[in-house]
């Protein structure tokens, strides 16, 4: 199979971005993303006076991101540390930003503007659009209700990353400047995050609520452990009883519509895999989710405190207290914004492509994905755009290649500056996005492997053996059961719905700040990140032992005795 072009978008650099995307990337929703992240990426940037600016594109359906730098020609990659000391008045100005705000702390203004304003805003914007049957509507009607949707996810997006820095910076900070002042780990610092992002359990509130209500009806037991399937079940839940039926509209409405595996209208929402919700369900009545995480880590925070000069421990307590403050915002973000609006986009979509299908326009309703949203109301109010013909094209190079097989760069080689001229408050800053990303994106853990080990990062505790569960693609998780190990390439917010029903997590990429290894720790689950070949290794449906203390994972061998 011939491979696509991969010619860089403009001048540059360009580098694929393979922490967030193991899938090639919708038509429909790259041209959403690249503008939103670029967009909201550069506000924050000046924002906190950086001096690195990214642009963000889609080539042949994989993203690429190219760094630049002020005051330095796109062209020019060599020497970009004496470029910037030319005395640039941009640079001169985001240096001086980047000083003050260690006196401003502008990530508390940004967390109370969240909290107050882009939060509700945005989540109101979700439940307008949620009210809404896409099917019901006319033409007309359908292609303004998806050209809303497609704004609000533009909106959802840029508002995500414009908060990056507030997100980062402190967490980043206190990783940076903590781990000079004890005597502990990464990851035990880390630690001390623990219990402050409780939205990174997922809708864990509604799905106690009906946890309860369950426990108080004998026949919504009998009904869960009678083995009907997924969608049948939710149904006669909800019928059963207005407390019972209250409770599990209230969870199917908070996680129905929000994708299941990744961050692309091509991954399936909840409603679409009842059977998720309902294990969900089920798992939740014989769960050991400690709710109350406070005296452990305040445990773990006495001991480290002890190995913190006197001196400085009034700077440690600081540094410890503004990164509690914003950790809940990295998920956050996701959860009342660009995660959810992602799935109503989906389905907005889906009912465009069924209808268009119905009229020939489409060879298949799934190919709706590989139109832009202005080419879908075009075609389903006018019938004019690409051909049927033209969107099977694009929806056969979009599945041909996987994220891995693209190249990794794009345009001629860069050497990345040093940075170490930086004045210490402007370095103070560098150091904590650098700390932050480091967590985040770890490479592949540097302690060999053996013939049957697989080592990455320990990135949360705990000793788990069960059955391995490989997702690689949106319709893998249908076959995700109760007490499953997770082994991803890497996993996203979306994987929050089916968090309380697995036993642990192992990923292929990802550091202490991935996502996988937050909501691992949030769950109480076992987790390993940055193994490198994980789902290459392990065969789906084997049994695995996963250790969280240690960091790794291997295959149980059982023996059977016919004696």
């Amino acid at each position: 199979m011939r491979m696509p072009l991969f010619n860089p978008p403009t001048t540059g650099t360009w580098f694929k971005d393979k922490e967030h995307w193991s899938r090639p990337i919708s038509g429909s929703f790259g041209s959403i993303y690249t503008r939103a992240l670029t967009d909201g990426l550069k506000v924050s940037a000046a924002e906190y006076g950086e001096i690195e600016i990214w642009d963000f594109a889609v080539v042949a359906n994989v993203p690429y991101g190219s760094p630049s730098w002020l005051g330095v020609a796109a062209d020019r990659t060599d020497d970009i540390d004496a470029q910037l000391q030319e005395g640039n008045p941009r640079v001169a100005a985001a240096i001086a930003r980047s000083e003050s705000i260690w006196e401003e702390r502008p990530w508390r203004t940004e967390l109370q503007h969240w909290d107050t304003h882009w939060k509700p805003a945005l989540a109101d914007g979700n439940r307008a659009l949620q009210a809404v049957d896409p099917a019901s509507l006319d033409d007309e009607m359908l292609a303004a209700h998806l050209e809303l949707a497609a704004r609000h996810l533009y909106r959802a997006m840029y508002c995500h990353h414009a908060l990056n820095n507030s997100c980062h910076v402190p967490v980043g900070d206190f990783l940076s400047r903590g781990s000079r002042l004890v005597d502990g780990t990464p990851l035990q610092l880390i630690n001390l995050l623990k219990g402050t992002a409780t939205v990174s359990a997922g809708a864990r509130r509604e799905l106690a609520l009906v946890g309860n209500a369950i426990a108080q009806n004998a026949t919504a037991t009998a009904i869960l452990e009678g083995g009907e399937n997924g969608a049948r079940t939710l149904e006669i839940l909800q019928n059963l009883d207005a407390e019972l039926s209250d409770a599990v509209a209230q969870y199917v409405d908070a996680i129905g519509w929000r994708p299941l595996s990744g961050y692309d209208v091509t991954d399936p929402t909840a409603n679409e895999v009842p059977e998720v919700i309902l294990s969900s369900i089920q798992n939740m009545l014989q769960s050991t989710y400690l709710e109350e995480t406070t005296p452990a880590v305040k445990d773990e925070l006495r001991k480290l405190r002890q190995t913190v000069s006197p001196k400085a421990r009034s700077e440690f307590d600081a540094l410890l207290s503004e990164a509690h403050l914003v950790y809940r915002l990295r998920d956050e973000r996701t959860f009342y914004g660009d995660g959810w609006a992602t799935g109503l986009l989906r389905r907005a979509l889906r009912a465009a492509g069924r209808r268009l299908a119905d009229r020939g326009q489409l060879s298949n309703p799934e190919h709706i994905f590989d139109l832009t949203v202005e080419e879908v109301a075009t075609l389903t109010v006018y019938r004019a755009g690409p051909t049927r013909h033209d969107v099977t094209a694009r929806a056969n190079n979009r599945q041909r290649i996987t994220v891995d097989e693209a190249p990794d760069r794009l345009g001629p080689e860069m050497t990345f500056p040093i940075l170490d001229w930086l004045p210490a408050s402007a370095q103070r800053l560098h150091d904590a996005i650098q700390e932050t990303n480091l967590h985040m994106f770890a490479a592949k853990a540097d302690t060999a492997d053996n013939a049957h080990r697989i080592q990455g990062l320990a990135a949360s505790p705990g000793d788990y053996v069960g059955t391995a569960r490989i997702v690689s693609a949106p319709e893998d998780l249908k076959r995700v059961l109760p007490g499953d190990v997770i082994v991803a390439p890497t996993t996203s917010p979306a994987y929050n719905i089916v968090l309380p029903i697995i036993g642990a997590i192992v990923t292929d990429r990802g550091g202490l700040l991935s996502h996988a290894a937050i909501v691992s720790r949030e769950q109480h689950i076992p987790a390993v990140v940055s193994t490198g070949e994980a789902t290459r290794r392990l065969k789906d449906g084997a049994l695995v032992r996963v250790n969280g203390h240690e960091g790794w994972v291997e295959e149980v061998l059982v023996t059977l005795n016919l004696a």
